[in-house]
Formats: structure tokens, sequence, C-alpha cells
């Protein structure tokens, strides 16, 4: 794997600056041969065409040596992580003379790694979470943010514009890292629509590919395809259901969760991110039993005042002598007064 689509289309602009070089190494030998300018010109062509071959050359360079680093900085995290699965063996391991050399590798490598790659800092993740509305890109330095001293400020600068010309070289920076983010999303919506032949996207298309990515990393790579949908299905399950905070991921996730969504086959890599719409769908739905349920009940008709004739308010020492007998069944004939007492 050599070039991805995750690392700026490096790819198709080599190509095109490959296919630049050729056009122009033609076309000043055909101008040279077909109008035989003077030394000087010639000269001055020449030069030209020497110069961009070589910046070609560089350039080419360049990249390989940075996707040689990439992959054994990814050989060395591997390496790592069985060390510290199993240290007594490493110990044992260690005595012999091979990993003098193994050693001198590792630290060339790191040596070169800055120059080439870039930092933790320099990278733009998607800051999510399942409970959250948006998905938001953010910068490395956000989220760790480091406190610069006053005697490094000046060197600052410096780094500062050697990293704004090696992202120019290398195809790094946030307008990249954006670009990634953009055809990553765009890609697994193709091989959806496409690939999978599938006539609508999900709901929440975004959210279900982090939520894939997320969990892919929870399934061994050696694990068998047969029960690769099981199990991501499991772990996205638990990863929906359970208590989130604020999720990180590159764009390199989201591209090695579609390729390994690639590799399940159509019918099962729908019906894994079918389960993980649905699942994502009901986390998201709040209990709401107890307000149909209010509701769908009938209104209770309000309890009946007490009754009081006026011969009880007379005993009772109120006055009730405006009204005669003859105006009571007249105001209200054949009904007792409702009085409401404060």
């Amino acid at each position: 794997k050599p070039f991805t689509e995750a690392q700026g289309r490096i790819l198709d602009v080599l190509e095109m600056t490959l296919l630049i070089t050729r056009f122009s190494l033609f076309s000043v030998v055909s101008i040279i041969l077909i109008f035989n300018p003077s030394t000087t010109v010639t000269m001055v062509l020449a030069g030209s065409l020497v110069s961009l071959m070589a910046f070609t050359c560089a350039f080419f360079g360049l990249h390989i040596v940075a996707q040689f680093l990439r992959g054994a900085a990814e050989d060395m995290a591997q390496e790592k992580k069985e060390q510290e699965k199993s240290p007594k063996k490493n110990k044992k391991e260690g005595k012999s003379m091979a990993n003098l050399a193994v050693s001198i590798k590792n630290f060339a490598i790191h040596t070169a790694l800055p120059f080439f790659l870039p930092s933790d800092d320099e990278k733009f993740l998607l800051q999510w979470s399942p409970q959250m509305t948006d998905v938001e890109v953010v910068s490395a330095a956000q989220i760790k943010a480091e406190q610069v001293s006053a005697r490094r400020r000046r060197c600052t600068r410096l780094v500062s514009v050697c990293k704004q010309l090696r992202a120019l070289v290398l195809r790094l920076g946030p307008s990249v890292e954006r670009q990634n983010f953009a055809k990553a999303i765009s890609e697994f919506s193709a091989l959806w629509l496409d690939s999978f032949d599938q006539a609508t996207l999900p709901i929440d298309t975004i959210y279900v590919l982090l939520i894939l990515a997320e969990t892919s990393g929870y399934i061994p790579t050696q694990t068998p395809l047969a029960e690769t949908a099981s199990q991501w299905h499991h772990h996205a399950r638990s990863f929906i259901h359970g208590e989130q905070h604020g999720k990180f991921l590159s764009a390199d996730n989201l591209v090695e969760a579609r390729v390994r969504l690639l590799k399940l086959g159509a019918e099962d890599a729908v019906n894994l991110v079918t389960k993980v719409q649905q699942d994502l769908l009901a986390s998201r739905k709040t209990p709401s039993h107890d307000s149909h349920a209010v509701l769908d009940k009938e209104p209770k008709s309000p309890k009946a005042l007490p009754s009081v004739s006026f011969a009880s308010l007379a005993t009772a020492g109120w006055d009730a002598s405006p009204l005669s007998l003859d105006k009571v069944k007249d105001w209200a004939p054949e009904k007792p007064m409702m009085v409401e007492m404060a």
C-alpha cells in the first residue's frame, strides 16, 4: 500500500508532476531541434530543463522516503505492542547482538520521522459522540494545548516556517486534512450506493461511519471474515448504548473502516450498517410512554362542590334575607345553590 487516499491523493499529484515533466522535456527538445536557437538560448533552455528534472526527482524521492518512514513507524508501533504483551520473551531476546542493528535502525527512523511526517499537534481529528448533534473538525493542538516558554518563542517562528514548507512539499496541513475527511466520507457514500447497489443512504451516514471506524479497532485483523460482521456489530452496539464521552478519529481511521467493510461483502456489510443504524436510532429515542399515557386518558370530571341550602346558611349566621323563596326559585329552580368556600 504505497499510497492511499488518506494521504492527500499523493499518487495523483505525483502522476501529474511526472506528466508535466515529460511534456516539458519533449517540448524543449523539439523547440531546440526545430528552431535551432543560439548557444545562449540553448544553454538557458537546457539549464531550465535540467533544473526541472532535478526538482521532479527530488520531489519524487522525498515522497518515497516519507512512505518508507510511514511504513516503518507503523511496524515499530506494532512491535511495541507485541513487546508489551510478552515482556519476558523480549528480555531473553534482548541479549542477542542482532538487536544492536535494530536499535540503530529505530534510532535513525525516530530521528528522521519529524522531518517527513506530521507531528501529533499538526494532525486534524473529528471530535464526535453519539450524543452530540454536530461533528467538529479540530486540531490535535487544541486537544493537547502545549505552553511554549518564552525562550522557545524565537525558535518557534523558524520551526513554523519549516513546517509550512514541509507541508507544501509533502501535502500536509489543514486544507489537505479537510480534503481527506471529505474524501473518506464521499467514498463511503459511493461504496454504499455503487458497490453495494443501495438505493438510499442511511439517515445518519456520518455517525454510522464514525461508529464503525471507532469499533473497527476492537476486532483483531486476524479475525475470519465470517465472524467479523457479528463481532463488529456486537462492539458497535455496546459502544452506542454505553456511556460515551468525546471521541477523536482521523481520516486514516475512516479509510480503514471503509476498506474493512468492503472486504466483508455486500450482504454482510449492508446488514451490519443497517443494524448499526437501527441501534443508533433506538438509543436516541427518549422514553415517552408516560406522556402518551397521560394524553390518552380522558380528563377527569371536576369534583362536585358541596351544595348548601339557604336554611343552613341562615342557621350558620349568614344573611339570606335579600333572597326570597320566590326569587330563589326563579334564579335557580329545583337546584341548590353552589357555594365555593374560600
